[in-house]
């Protein structure tokens, strides 16, 4: 009997089987011990988990009254009081290692957040200012399962992207 498991993806999968494989029995044919029969499978769809879409690379910021402002957007709708700022949600710049600032939601899947201080009160600006936005995986989808936050296809993991004011 073969137990194909609940979570398993729609597909064409091999089922193999193999006798004999210590070789206690005499045959005059070892090669055939083996088989393999593909058999196609209908089972879940698979279903990407909680992941941030934007920002990428440097986009989806800007500078508005001499505040910051982050959009983030995630694949699917946030359950809201999972996001805590501060905790699970950091934005660090060149002067302060969490820095505060306000979130909005536009909707269930995009917030932007907007720093409290003004821009130069974050950033050195040497010659550019640079900064960080950390959304760690105790951010949960509305269906409560956490944030694949280094999108490798499964929960867990942080998400963060580096950001570049040019100054």
């Amino acid at each position: 009997m073969l137990t194909i498991p609940s979570d398993t993806p729609t597909g064409s999968y091999c089922v193999g089987g193999f006798v004999d494989s210590a070789k206690k029995v005499q045959e005059s044919n070892e090669r055939n011990n083996t088989t393999c029969k593909r058999v196609k499978i209908k089972g879940k769809p698979y279903e990407r988990p909680l992941q941030v879409v934007a920002p990428n690379m440097s986009q989806h910021f800007q500078v508005v009254a001499g505040r910051i402002k982050i959009k983030v957007v995630f694949n699917k709708p946030v359950k809201k009081s999972s996001l805590v700022p501060g905790s699970n949600f950091k934005v660090e710049t060149e002067k302060d290692t969490n820095a505060n600032g306000t979130i909005i939601w536009v909707d269930n899947q995009t917030l932007i957040w907007t720093s409290t201080k003004v821009v130069h009160d974050l950033l050195d600006f040497d010659q550019n200012g640079f900064f960080k936005l950390f959304i760690f995986d105790s951010v949960r989808d509305a269906t409560g399962a956490s944030l694949d936050g280094d999108k490798d296809g499964s929960t867990g993991g942080t998400f963060i992207n580096d950001f570049v004011l040019l100054g």
